[in-house]
């Protein structure tokens, strides 16, 4: 799902040491701050237009001429005078200029590289004769084939994923990474075709064309991928003067990438899909190449352009994905992996200062991942998230029921309504320890949303039971007193570790273990947080909610199974 996890960061304000800012970073956050402020159908629009605008600059050679090792299949004569002093053959005049009507190559003719420059001269020699009614009819007419290919880009996500226009930072996301990729786009073609490093077929090959999808399909899904995928793919055809080869290559890279969608979870599988994305582009170059008759040696040199060209989207997808997960807030599942590590410093605090609380978030991270695996929501965060829910118990980690063994109770001591503020406290200083350390968001939304505004039941029926012994005549005490602050989960994971957290308490508690008091324990749990609202705000289905019930008694089950005890060793001591 196409959704972003957090808000663009503002510029700071003013005052302090951070008042003055360089103009160029103050002039990039005001743009991103005013394009935040728009809609997402305004945003889209201007992915057009820079697509348009981008193709406006630089030039060019015609991408209709044959390219190096290529055969002419029809002469090509001068359309103009043009100057080419250095060129060889007879054919510039005595003032170093080749007449219109001279004969630049003859049909039949096997182009070589001083057949390219040639040609290249006298393309832009046509360009720069243009009128200004040529060029604006150029430039109108890429306007309206631009104009047709977003709107089958737009026609897509609204057919699809229509939220994504009421989503601004998820527009802004889809301008940003398209805007980029075709700019890299016409910035290779240029700077490729005026240093001549490459012949004229091949310099469009190198066009990372394939870097928007792979952005979007690992920062944002499925659906935008192939919205961006067909753009790009399409406006790219045009900067390389309408080759079908290209549209075909940045296609297929796409649908390629909707099947890995979800999987990015290493720099390795990254790199890797970009080999595959190499090699599609690579089978769709050798097919183009052999419809124009070319030779072998130079199908397998454009062959392993293009496959080269699959590492250089890998490259740059993995220098830009830092930078755009830190402007827009999001996490990847490359990002979550790195919190599992289990040598983060908070949790190898809590496996020394809260080695109880340490053990219950190991089994908590099992019993969510399980129950995400089932329903198809993200398990990698649903076990991160685990990992770190109750590191706020790390402030008094002596007051919490995991952690106190044969020590005395320090509850005993205190009354209920102050063993509820330091119980529920543990959110709060959670949060404030997952900022410290800069935890994703969505990791510190689950610390916030993982107890809901659920009752903190073992105090609330202390304090009834001391007021009916102690204080008869008095109003009843207060529910509301004795809930978490909340705010309750809003997502499939944060509702699966509220339901995990609450199923691997309960179970330390059994006294007798077996399938059946199990399944009765996690039912009598889920029903509970269904009937006090807690599972109000989560999109989690009633069938969903089955297959979270199946899968946390199957896995807990499973945790706690009893072992057979040995016979003993009737020689020992013989």
């Amino acid at each position: 799902m196409f959704k972003l996890k957090a808000s663009l960061k503002t510029a700071p304000g003013r005052g302090g040491s951070n008042a003055r800012k360089p103009a160029a970073g103050a002039f990039a956050l005001n743009v991103l701050a005013l394009l935040r402020n728009q809609s997402g159908w305004f945003i889209f629009a201007l992915a057009w237009l820079a697509a348009w605008g981008f193709s406006l600059a630089g030039g060019g050679r015609n991408g209709l001429r044959p390219g190096v090792g290529q055969t002419a299949r029809s002469a090509i004569v001068a359309a103009v005078d043009f100057s080419a002093p250095d060129s060889p053959g007879g054919r510039p005049g005595p003032d170093g200029l080749i007449r219109a009507g001279t004969v630049l190559v003859e049909q039949g003719h096997m182009i070589t590289g001083e057949d390219r420059d040639l040609l290249s001269l006298h393309d832009a020699a046509l360009r720069a004769r243009a009128s200004l009614a040529e060029r604006i009819a150029a430039a109108g007419g890429n306007a309206v084939l631009l104009f047709i290919g977003w709107i089958g880009c737009a026609g897509i996500l609204w057919l699809l994923q229509p939220g994504i226009f009421r989503d601004r930072p998820a527009s802004l996301l889809f301008l940003v990474v398209t805007s980029v990729t075709l700019a890299l786009c016409k910035w290779s073609v240029v700077s490729i075709l005026i240093r001549d490093h490459l012949p004229a077929n091949a310099s469009y090959l190198v066009m990372p064309v394939a870097l928007a999808p792979m952005l979007a399909a690992i920062l944002s899904g499925r659906v935008p991928a192939l919205a961006a995928g067909f753009w790009t793919a399409f406006a790219a055809s045009i900067y390389a003067h309408y080759r079908i080869e290209i549209f075909a290559a940045g296609f297929a890279a796409t649908a390629l990438l909707l099947l890995a969608a979800g999987r990015f979870r290493t720099r390795r599988r990254i790199m890797g899909v970009g080999i595959w994305i190499g090699a599609v582009s690579a089978l769709c170059t050798t097919g183009a190449t052999l419809v124009h008759a070319m030779p072998a040696m130079a199908i397998l040199h454009y062959a392993a352009i293009s496959l080269a060209s699959g590492f250089i989207v890998a490259l740059i997808t993995l220098i830009l994905l830092p930078l755009l997960e830190l402007v827009f807030g999001i996490t990847t599942d490359i990002s979550l992996l790195e919190l599992c590590d289990m040598q983060h410093p908070l949790l190898k605090r809590l496996a020394i200062e809260a080695p109880g609380t340490y053990h219950h978030s190991l089994m908590v991270a099992n019993l969510a991942e399980a129950a995400a695996d089932a329903v198809g929501a993200n398990t990698l965060l649903a076990r991160v998230s685990a990992y770190f829910h109750d590191i706020g118990k790390l402030v008094k980690p002596g007051f919490f029921t995991e952690n106190i063994h044969l020590a005395d109770n320090p509850h005993d001591h205190l009354t209920p309504n102050m063993s509820t503020l330091v119980i529920t406290a543990h959110v709060k200083e959670g949060l404030g320890l997952a900022r410290s350390h800069k935890l994703p968001k969505p990791v510190i939304d689950a610390i916030l949303q993982h107890h809901g505004t659920g009752m903190v039941s073992y105090f609330f029926h202390k304090a009834s039971h001391q007021q009916e012994l102690n204080f008869a005549g008095e109003a009843r005490v207060s529910r509301d007193q004795f809930r978490y602050p909340g705010p309750k989960p809003n997502t499939r994971e944060t509702a699966i570790l509220c339901i995990a957290d609450a199923v691997e308490a309960a179970s330390r508690s059994m006294e007798k273990i077996s399938p059946g008091h199990v399944e009765n324990m996690v039912e009598e749990i889920l029903s509970s947080r269904i009937e006090d609202g807690q599972l109000d705000a989560c999109p989690l289905t009633l069938a969903e909610l089955t297959s979270v019930r199946k899968a946390l008694i199957f896995t807990l089950i499973n945790m706690l199974h009893a072992r057979l005890p040995y016979p003993p060793d009737e020689t020992k001591g013989q």
